[in-house]
Order: structure tokens, then sequence, then C-alpha cells
């Protein structure tokens, strides 16, 4: 089996009349699979990295950060 090819971009998602930017990564082939960081502890896409590499070798896997949190930016508060 070759390498897993890793594309991470960012996706927009829409909150009114405002869109966030989130990053996202995604790799492998097969069925999917979305890993969600913990809500209860927020964690980033980060620290999902050791479960998103192994699962990347059978699966296609999509990992995303929460906004606000992970590498980007965190979105401005409108009130």
């Amino acid at each position: 089996m070759g390498p897993i090819m890793e594309t991470a971009r960012t996706i927009q998602c829409k909150w009114g009349d405002a869109a966030i930017t989130l990053g996202m990564d995604e790799a492998g082939s097969g069925s999917s699979v979305v890993l969600l960081p913990a809500l209860s502890s927020i964690s980033t896409r980060g620290e999902m990295r050791p479960l998103f590499d192994r699962l990347a070798s059978s699966f296609r896997v999509s990992m995303v950060d929460w906004p606000g949190f992970g590498d980007l930016a965190r979105p401005r508060l409108v009130a």
C-alpha cells in the first residue's frame, strides 16, 4: 500500500449573517468516518491526529475543529 494522501483545507459555515471558517483535514479512502473533537474539553483536531492517522489506512477520514479552537483565528462575536 502506498502513502496516504492528506488534504488540509478550510470550510465555511454560516451563522446568522456571518461566515465562520473552520480547519479541516481529510485522508484515506473507503467508508467515511468523521471525527469531531470532544465538546466536554473542547479539544482540537490536532489532538485526534494519532487516531486520524491510524483510521486513514482503512477509511476516508475527515476531522474538523470547533469554531474558535484549533489553528485558525477565533471568530469575532457579533451581538
